[in-house]
């Protein structure tokens, strides 16, 4: 079509940066990290999943030394959807700055979060799941859910931390399976 004369080809650390996303919305939006007593399912807990898990991966990344290119361009990509589905809800062009100003603001202060609670032990990473994970929730996570969640974070890290880097950066990446140890609740 003549149109697509005019449309930019995507670098091939663009084209990577997308495949890679849609694997982090995949494992993102896993049900059961929605289960009941989890993360909430609503928009808030969507966008924390999904910055949840590009924060690993770019974490992986970091830590492999990867090309700068690449996490620059999987951040692109989490905000260019994030505008998109700004936009789809009805978000106007005068707010739309402002409110992506404030979910890349939240993505810095998750990952920062995420990064000590990783750094430490299993009480700092539990306390950055409460503040941030789970901080819309209601009624108030259980400490079994929290620390089920920070399990999940460091399997999820352990994880990709034994991939191969040039795999995540062709955008193969493979996330582990989402089982979420919940205690058994008391009658």
């Amino acid at each position: 079509m003549v149109f697509n004369f005019f449309r930019r080809r995507k670098s091939p650390a663009e084209a990577a940066a997308n495949s890679l996303y849609a694997s982090i919305c995949a494992a993102a939006r896993e049900p059961a990290l929605f289960a009941p007593d989890l993360i909430p399912d609503n928009v808030d807990g969507r966008f924390d999943a999904i910055v949840l898990h590009t924060h690993l991966v770019l974490r992986r990344l970091s830590a492999a030394k990867a090309p700068e290119e690449f996490g620059q361009a999987l951040f692109d990509t989490l905000f260019a959807d994030m505008d998109q589905s700004l936009r789809e809800i009805g978000i106007s062009d005068v707010v739309l700055g402002k409110e992506i100003k404030k979910m890349a603001q939240g993505f810095f202060g998750r990952a920062e979060a995420y990064e000590l609670g990783l750094r430490g032990d299993d009480n700092d990473l539990a306390g950055a799941v409460r503040r941030n994970l789970l901080a819309t929730r209601e009624p108030e996570a259980s400490d079994g859910a929290v620390m089920a969640l920070a399990r999940y974070i460091r399997r999820q890290a352990d994880h990709l931390a034994s991939q191969d880097t040039s795999d995540i950066i062709a955008g193969k990446v493979d996330f582990a399976a989402p089982a979420i140890d919940l205690p058994a609740t008391q009658p």
